[in-house]
C-alpha cells in the first residue's frame, strides 16, 4: 500500500509555533501533543520495544480511530458483516499505528508553524499549518482535522497540499475490497504484510 508515508511523518514531528491566545484549549492540546511526542522521539536510549510502547500510548490517546475507520471503509463499514468489519478495522488500526511509529523512528528535526485555526462546525476544527523539511527552503501546506468530544481533542485526518490521507486510504481500501467482492481476507493479508514490514527490528 502506498498510502500514509508522508502523511504519517507529519502527524508528530512537531515544533509548535504558538496559536493566538483566544484559541485556548486547542492551543494547549497541540502544544501538549508536540511535547509528548518529542520527549519520546528524542530519547535515543529507548530500545525498539519501549519506543513502540510509548508511542502507541500517545497515538491511542490522540488519534480518533473510529471516525477514521468509518470514513476509510465507507459503505463497507455498513455492508460488511459486523465480525468482518471488526477484524478489518482492527487490522487497519494496527497498520496505521505501525506505520506512524516506524516514521517516528526517523525523526530528523522537521518543523511546522500554525497559520490558522478554523471551525468547520461545532466540535470540529481544521488546524492549518506550514511545514518544512530540514534543509529545504520552501514550505508546504498541511491541514490537521481535529474533533472535540467530551472536552478531548483527537486528530482524524491530515491533508498535505489539499490531498487527504483519509481519502487516499479510502480509495485504496475501497478498490481492494471491490476487487475481492467484499471479502476481507485479501485486505487482511495486505495489511498484515505491511505491519510486518513496519515492525522495528
Amino acid at each position: 500500500m502506498k498510502f500514509l508515508h508522508k502523511y504519517l511523518l507529519i502527524i508528530g514531528f512537531l515544533i509548535i509555533t504558538p496559536l493566538h491566545a483566544d484559541d485556548g484549549k486547542l492551543r494547549t492540546y497541540m502544544e501538549g501533543l508536540a511535547e509528548d511526542i518529542l520527549v519520546v522521539v528524542k530519547k535515543n536510549s529507548l530500545n525498539n520495544a519501549e519506543f513502540t510502547k510509548q508511542m502507541t500510548k500517545i497515538l491511542d490517546i490522540n488519534l480518533e480511530y473510529d471516525i477514521m475507520s468509518q470514513f476509510v471503509f465507507g459503505i463497507y463499514s455498513r455492508q460488511l458483516p459486523k465480525e468482518d468489519y471488526a477484524k478489518a478495522q482492527e487490522a487497519f488500526v494496527r497498520y496505521v499505528k505501525s506505520s506512524i511509529i516506524k516514521r517516528f523512528r526517523t525523526y530528523n528535526g522537521e518543523t511546522y508553524k500554525i497559520l490558522e485555526v478554523a471551525t468547520q462546525k461545532p466540535g470540529s476544527f481544521i488546524v492549518k499549518t506550514s511545514f518544512r523539511d530540514p534543509g529545504s527552503q520552501s514550505d508546504f501546506a498541511v491541514d490537521f482535522k481535529v474533533i472535540e468530544r467530551n472536552g478531548q481533542f483527537k486528530i482524524f485526518d491530515v491533508a498535505i497540499e489539499d490531498i487527504s490521507m483519509a481519502l487516499t486510504q479510502r480509495d485504496e481500501i475501497g478498490a481492494l475490497l471491490k476487487r475481492s467482492g467484499g471479502k476481507i481476507d485479501p485486505l487482511l493479508q495486505k495489511l498484515d504484510e505491511q505491519i510486518k514490514k513496519n515492525e522495528l527490528k
